[in-house]
Formats: structure tokens, C-alpha cells, sequence
């Protein structure tokens, strides 16, 4: 039974929700699960928009799932109460699946006490045939499962349209026929895209590291990633808006997916190859569905790549809706952008130059002049736009302390643009400064976490070389959390072993696990080495990562891929 409490809270959210989907007769019923509070969840247009296209499935129905806010949790345990789902109130024990959408590597530390409030053990291993089958899948899932891979059945790996639908059909079949949990992964075997850790044995070498992966039976040696190959016809947009939700009311439609500019520090830039955009018209039509949302936001990596944004944002105007938008790129800051948020009630614009001078910019295969960021800056201010944040990133491959000095210096130089330019006396600069993770699928994955003690550094050098300025605020992610970030980045499946156990509570019970944190987390890996994530095929031929390895040493820029037939790094052609 619920607490009186918690469910007036359910209630009172589903009230205050448009677009919630009851669907009632369906064979499969699955429990979507976010793995963060209902606000951060509910801002996530991945986890809406698979929530969107499952329940358009025929045969199965999708409700939803969060971790419990703070001060709710203690109730869970106070009155056995088992985590249950939004629309009806039912305990996620009692669905056929529960999925978890999978986007931030921190929310995987979240797993275990979602697992306890739900009454499932936390490892794969320890569940019995009357378990609902635990599916996971996002962004993590298909960058590096292996982390993952002890707490999951399956794990889909892929864009959700592009073949979750064969996976979901097969796990119904086999309910239709009398199945379990058993008989349901047994559905799964061959299925494009899903990976059932189960079916490998991982052997070590004598340095506790990946030696070899050796599939069992049937199971492939390696798992191709699904994409959608054309995004026309594919409306990416909220299916259900909240006042409680990380942006409010605000209506959300993907424009682009991918990015062809090749950061070298980004995974998105790399497991999104390539780049797509949905058709103007696909855009547009998405509105309707906002009646009653003033604020439209468009999402996307590479926004002011679109072919015909300024048909998107004219349609946005005579619809008399205002603009909203993530961070744009430094030569992408379109005016007419800037001059639709500064109507709405988007105060703050958000550059990411990550790094302070043009030499590490291509090191990073970021090759924007200092110029074209001040430039960017005026144009904002000029329209109306209040404050600017900017994110940079500390502790890249080859960066020197000269070169975070010189992040204090292109900050002060924006500084003073906004001091003459701003039509705000208040006006604030934001930076976010943030330690360098690598990340799997990048040219930078052999690359190692920087020291805890020269990240500090550093950033006090940036601090101090700011302290005199006002309204200067200098924030961002610790050294202390970017080490289990990078853990759980870079690990293996002994991490998501960790994980379940608690035994990522402490810098020690990690090195207990691992023969110290060293190995994984700041040793400089070589590029013939067996990686965790190997298995996963993206269709990135590892000799372009390699070569664009040795490109940032020699500071060599590598052009942009922005038609499927650029023929660089694998993706858009057979090697």
C-alpha cells in the first residue's frame, strides 16, 4: 500500500502533467525507469521520447518510473512500500520489463537504490525466473555496457527507434507462449542492437585488466549499434509537459542529432555519426502538439547546422512562440537566434569554447578564433541578451599551465565586452570549468584522468587570475568526482560489480577492486590494448581514432563531416 503522502504526490503530478499516455489491454507491460527525481527526468527528451514510442507499440504499454526525491525515500522503507509507477500506482515488480534510460554515467551510482526500492536485486545474476526482465539502455548503455553489464539482463544498444521494436515484439511473443524472465532473454538472443552480457566470459590478464572477450554459443563476437538513418518523418519532441519538469512547461523538439565538427574530447560527436537533421517541415508540425507552451526549445548538438533553420525560426515566430536553445558553438550564434532569446525569458547565452587559446582549440579540433567568440558575445548583448556562460575544460591532453592561464585571459576579454556592451548593469559571466574525462569511442580514450592535485591547481590558477573581477562566478565538476566519473567512463563490468555492492563509497574499496585507481583511471593507455567497449561496433574504424590521436599531438585540424559520404572515419561508408 502507498503512503498517504506519496501517492497525494503522485496524484497531484499526474494532474499538473499534459500528454500522460493510459493504456489499458496491452500483452507487454514495461516500466520505463529515469534513474534521477522526476524534475531531471522529465527535462530528458530521451526518456519522453521512448516513452512516447513504446506505447505506440502494438500489444505494448509504457509508465513511468524515478528515483525518489530526497525527502520521500525514507518513506519507501518506513512502509515497505515497493517503487511503483507514476500512472498507476502499480510496484515496478509487478511489470514483464523494467527499462532504464540511461544518458549520465553518474546516474548509474542511483541503480542500487532504485533496485532496493523495488524490491529487485541489484545483480543480474541473483534474480529469479519470476523477476520482471531488467532492460537497460541511453547514451552509457550502448558508449561502454560493460559497466553496466552486471546489473542488467540485456542492454540495447542503439537509438531506441531504430530496433526496439523487434526487441520489445520478441519479449511479448515469448509471453504470449507462457515465458518468464528465462524464457524472455532466450527471445532476445539475436535480436539487431541487444547485448546479454550472460553469453561472454571476460578473461584477465595479470595486470587484473580486459585480456579477451569469448562469446558463448551463438553469441556474436560483436554488437553493431543501431541508428535511424533518416531522421524525416521522426517527430523527437515532448510527449508529456510539466511545471515540474528541469524546464518547466518548456516544449521540446530535436532539430539535429549528432554533430559532424569532431571535438576530440566528445563522445556525442563521435557515437552520433553521422550527423542528421529532421526536415523543417517534421519541425513545424511538431508544434500543435505544444498548444499551451509558450516556450519552445530546440535541441540539438550542432543547432546552426541545420540547412533551413531560418524557415524553422520564422515558423516559430508567426506562431508566436519564443525560442529557447542549449549551448551554441562559438561561429553558430545565428542573430536571429539570439534576437528570439532575448524575447522570451532566456537571459543567459551559453559558448562552449573549452579551452583559452587557439592552439589547444586544435589540439581539440575546435579551431574558432578568440575573435569569433567576442564577436558571438557582442552579437548576444546587442540583442538583449542578459548574462553569458561559458564551459570550458581543464586538464586536456597536451595543455600546459599557460594554457589554463590563458582561460582567465579570453574570460577577462569577454569581461570587458560585456562591461561595454551590455544593456544590463547586473549583467553576469558564468564559467563552468570542468575536468577532461575520457571517454570510450573518442580519440581521447587512451588518454588519462589528470591528478587530482594538478587539477586543483589549476583551477585555483584560473580562480586567482579572476578574483578581482565582479559578478565573475567560476564553478563546475570536482577532481574528487571526476575520478568515478572516469571510472565508470572507462571500467569494466568489475565496476558495475562495485556498484551494486556499495563499493563505490570510498577512493579505497575502488582500489581494493581494481589494484588501485591508477590503472583505470590515470594510466595512459596504449593503442593496441584490449578496451572493455571493443565489442560494441559503431563502425568507427579504431585506426581514424588513433590517427586522430596523433593529429592533436601535431595540432592538426581534421575537416567537419557534414554529408553521410564523407568517407573519414568508417561510419558512412564500408571501410
Amino acid at each position: 500500500m502507498i503512503p498517504f503522502r506519496l501517492e497525494e504526490k503522485r496524484r497531484r503530478l499526474l494532474e499538473d502533467e499534459q500528454g500522460t499516455i493510459h493504456k489499458a489491454g496491452a500483452d507487454l507491460c514495461v516500466a520505463l525507469v529515469y534513474p534521477n527525481i522526476y524534475s531531471v527526468g522529465m527535462g530528458n527528451l530521451g526518456f519522453q521520447a521512448v516513452y512516447g514510442y513504446l506505447n505506440g507499440l502494438e500489444g505494448v504499454s509504457c509508465e513511468r518510473a524515478f528515483l525518489p526525491d530526497a525527502d520521500d525515500a525514507p518513506l519507501y522503507d518506513r512502509h515497505d512500500t515497493h517503487l511503483f509507477t507514476l500512472e498507476s500506482g502499480r510496484p515496478l515488480s509487478a511489470f514483464d520489463v523494467v527499462a532504464f534510460s540511461i544518458s549520465f554515467e553518474d546516474d548509474i551510482m542511483n541503480l542500487p537504490r532504485l533496485f532496493r526500492h523495488a524490491r529487485i536485486p541489484a545483480l543480474a545474476r541473483e534474480r529469479a525466473d519470476g523477476h520482471p526482465l531488467i532492460l537497460g539502455g541511453g547514451m552509457c548503455a550502448f558508449m561502454n555496457p560493460e559497466p553496466l553489464s552486471p546489473l542488467m539482463d540485456a542492454l540495447f544498444l542503439g537509438e531506441a527507434e531504430a530496433g526496439i521494436s523487434e526487441a520489445m515484439q520478441a519479449v511479448r511473443a515469448s509471453l504470449r507462449q507462457g515465458g518468464g524472465r528465462s524464457r524472455m532473454l532466450s527471445a532476445l538472443v539475436g535480436v539487431p542492437g541487444v547485448y546479454l552480457p550472460s553469453l561472454y566470459e571476460v578473461i584477465y590478464d595479470e595486470r587484473r585488466w580486459v585480456a579477451e572477450r569469448r562469446p558463448l554459443g551463438d553469441a556474436p563476437e560483436r554488437v553493431p549499434r543501431q541508428r535511424v538513418s533518416d531522421l524525416r518523418g521522426l517527430k523527437t519532441q515532448s510527449v508529456i509537459r510539466t511545471p515540474h519538469s528541469e524546464f518547466g512547461a518548456m516544449h521540446l523538439i530535436e532539430v539535429t542529432r549528432g554533430c559532424g565538427w569532431r571535438c576530440r574530447f566528445c563522445a556525442e560527436g563521435h557515437v552520433y555519426l553521422p550527423p542528421r537533421t529532421h526536415a523543417a517541415a517534421d519541425v513545424l508540425a511538431a508544434l500543435p502538439a505544444a498548444d499551451g507552451a509558450q516556450k519552445v526549445g530546440l535541441i540539438g548538438t550542432s543547432l546552426p547546422e541545420h540547412p533551413d533553420l531560418d524557415r524553422i525560426l520564422d515558423g516559430l515566430i508567426l506562431d508566436q512562440r519564443t525560442v529557447c536553445t542549449a549551448s551554441l558553438r562559438m561561429d553558430g550564434a545565428n542573430r536571429q537566434i539570439l534576437a528570439r532569446m532575448a524575447e522570451g525569458a532566456q537571459k543567459t547565452l551559453t559558448i562552449a569554447p573549452e579551452a583559452g587559446n587557439e592552439r589547444m582549440r586544435r589540439v581539440i579540433n575546435k579551431p574558432i578564433s578568440d575573435r569569433a567568440l567576442l564577436r558571438s558575445v557582442e552579437s548576444a548583448l546587442e540583442c538583449g541578451i542578459k548574462n553569458i556562460k561559458l564551459y570550458f575544460i581543464v586538464g586536456l591532453p597536451f595543455e600546459s599551465d599557460e594554457d589554463v592561464r590563458d582561460i582567465a585571459r579570453l574570460s577577462r576579454e569577454v569581461w570587458t565586452v560585456i562591461e561595454g556592451r551590455s544593456r544590463h548593469p547586473d549583467s553576469k559571466l558564468t564559467l563552468s570549468v570542468n575536468p577532461f574525462i575520457p571517454k570510450p569511442w573518442t580519440p581521447f580514450q587512451w588518454s588519462p584522468l589528470q591528478d587530482q592535485a594538478v587539477l586543483r591547481a589549476r583551477v585555483q590558477t584560473l580562480r586567482e587570475g579572476l578574483k578581482d573581477l565582479p559578478r565573475v562566478r567560476v564553478g563546475g565538476y570536482s577532481p574528487r568526482q571526476a575520478i568515478l566519473q572516469t571510472l565508470l567512463s572507462l571500467g569494466d563490468r568489475r565496476v558495475g560489480e562495485a556498484v551494486a555492492s556499495g563499493g563505490g563509497d570510498g577512493r579505497r574499496s575502488w582500489a581494493d577492486r581494481f589494484g588501485g585507481l591508477d590503472f583505470i583511471v590515470h594510466r595512459a593507455k596504449s593503442v593496441d590494448e584490449h578496451l572493455p567497449w571493443d565489442f560494441v561496433d559503431h563502425g568507427l574504424r579504431k585506426s581514424f581514432l588513433v590517427d586522430e590521436y596523433r593529429r592533436a599531438e601535431s595540432e592538426t585540424r581534421t575537416r567537419a563531416c557534414h554529408v553521410p559520404t564523407c568517407r573519414i572515419c568508417g561510419v558512412c561508408h564500408d571501410p
